[in-house]
């Protein structure tokens, strides 16, 4: 492209932007509330170079309610145009609060700690340690996940504990360890994980779900709706909450009682590998009955404990088929819809 077509494609980019900045400014007329406006006009305004103006839409949409997270970066960057680095500063330090492993965050700290009129020379050399810390537990992180792909369990669990020793707040290596333990079937260990999860963090709604899951596999009903009442009451999370609350509806039914009586349960509420031996178990029964359909619904939640997602749905669409009016057939349909947002969450 030569310097002529590059002024006159820059001019078109320029009108264009003026046009749209006054069509944004006329909706923001009929609906000064329009907190999507208000990032989008910002955005106009920072590509004419007028960052302060930026500034005030951009604050205007926190002000209106928008998701922090959603903008920060964008002021960040106008801030530090300005020469506002405390206020940059100030959002980095907010983002870090929440998450501690934010790596644009860990980055752009130092940086800003030493632009400051008078630079923070210890903060900034604290960051940088931070940020080596950080990449080392992420480089750690992704060869833990090679070895869970490998199935390779028992060396990933060794690396993730290598990682609690460099970050023991690291709450994501407590979940893979324990959903590790809980896929080789030994639920006792993934207990402990998940109840050190919820000392680090009492918000780890994540830990309080599956603990409420497995209190009601052994029969702690009290202790199972006690933990599955939290998460409900207090989850930002409506997949996680979802599945609480459809659980908690469960265990209040006549169907969890009699089926606590059911003999061919007994080895599912085994703490230990318990699990494995159920898997094993139910199998056989499916060989001699194909329509023992509570038996579907046992073999699926041993698949659903041990995260085998896609098995446990199979079975318990063998359930809903044969039986569509039980009460266990009205929890999966409840928390169907939820499990691809738990798959993410414990990746």
């Amino acid at each position: 492209m030569t310097r002529d077509n590059e002024e006159k494609t820059s001019k078109n980019q320029e009108r264009l932007n003026d046009r749209l900045i006054s069509i944004y400014e006329k909706a923001l007329q009929k609906d000064p509330n329009d907190k999507l406006i208000y990032i989008d006009l910002g955005n106009l305004y920072e590509e004419k170079g007028l960052s302060k103006k930026a500034i005030e839409l951009y604050e205007m949409a926190i002000k209106l309610g928008t998701d922090e997270s959603l903008i920060n970066h964008l002021l960040v960057r106008v801030y530090e145009e300005e020469g506002a680095y405390e206020k940059a500063i100030v959002i980095y330090e907010k983002i870090l609060n929440k998450d501690p492993y934010n790596i644009i965050a860990t980055e752009g700290l130092p940086r800003l700690y030493l632009k400051l009129k008078n630079p923070a020379l210890d903060q900034a050399k604290d960051m940088i340690e931070r940020v080596r810390a950080i990449n080392l537990v992420n480089d750690l992180r992704q060869m833990a996940e090679e070895k869970e792909r490998q199935s390779l369990y028992d060396s990933a669990v060794e690396i993730y504990r290598q990682i609690i020793k460099i970050d023991p707040d690291y709450l994501l290596a407590y979940h893979r360890i324990a959903k590790v333990y809980r896929f080789k079937g030994d639920t006792t260990k993934a207990i402990r994980f998940y109840e050190i999860a919820i000392k680090l963090n009492k918000e780890d709604y994540l830990s309080y779900l599956w603990l409420g899951i497995l209190d009601a596999l052994f029969l702690n009903k009290g202790k199972a709706m006690e933990r599955l009442e939290k998460v409900i009451n207090n989850s930002p999370n409506k997949d996680i909450k979802n599945i609480a609350f459809s659980v908690y509806n469960y265990l209040k039914s006549e169907a969890y009682v009699k089926g606590n009586q059911e003999d061919q349960v007994v080895s599912l509420r085994t703490k230990g590998q318990g699990i494995e031996k159920s898997l094993y178990k139910y199998k056989e029964i499916l060989r001699s009955n194909k329509d023992t359909w509570l038996t579907h619904f046992y073999l699926g939640t041993c698949y659903f404990i041990k995260g085998l997602y896609n098995k446990a749905e199979i079975e318990f669409k063998i359930l809903q088929k044969i039986n569509p009016q039980s009460e266990e057939a009205r929890l999966i349909s409840s928390i169907k819809n939820s499990v691809n947002d738990l798959t993410i969450l414990e990746e």
